[in-house]
């Protein structure tokens, strides 16, 4: 069993211990509690970064559509960006290319709501009027 208080104390020490004893098979001397803990929020962070590039990507189609005299080549750089990013995120972890339509609505409340407060826009749509295949799309834009 690790030490006594190690996962309070020091974070990466235990990381590190945990990893050693997975390693070299001594499992019955894991943290299961703090290890299952640990497991869970690595999942719950992946989700969170694929609604956050999700959100970013919508922010930018929506001022793209709405907001014609800020169409520029930054504009459309950032928006390859996030798109870029959020392409990594969904090759390493296929699996949460499923979560892209359920977490599509909160992403685009949060990315509507966003662009409407900074440009005082009270016409943008309450839904989203994008496939999910047109917002991963690098050559989509609105």
């Amino acid at each position: 069993m690790p030490p006594n208080g190690l996962y309070e104390r020091d974070f990466f020490e235990w990381v590190t211990m945990q990893a050693e004893l997975l390693r070299t098979g001594k499992l019955s001397d894991l943290d299961l509690d703090h290890l299952t803990e640990e497991m869970e929020a690595i999942g719950r962070s992946q989700l969170h970064e694929v609604r956050r590039h999700l959100t970013k990507i919508l922010r930018h189609l929506l001022r793209w559509k709405y907001l014609p005299e800020l169409r520029t080549p930054a504009a459309a750089k950032a928006l390859a960006a996030q798109r870029d990013e959020l392409a990594a995120v969904l090759d390493s972890s296929p699996s949460l290319r499923a979560m892209v339509s359920e977490t599509l609505p909160r992403a685009y409340q949060v990315g509507r709501d966003w662009v409407a407060q900074e440009s005082g826009l009270q016409r943008l749509p309450h839904r989203c009027e994008w496939t999910d295949g047109e917002i991963l799309d690098a050559e989509f834009l609105p």
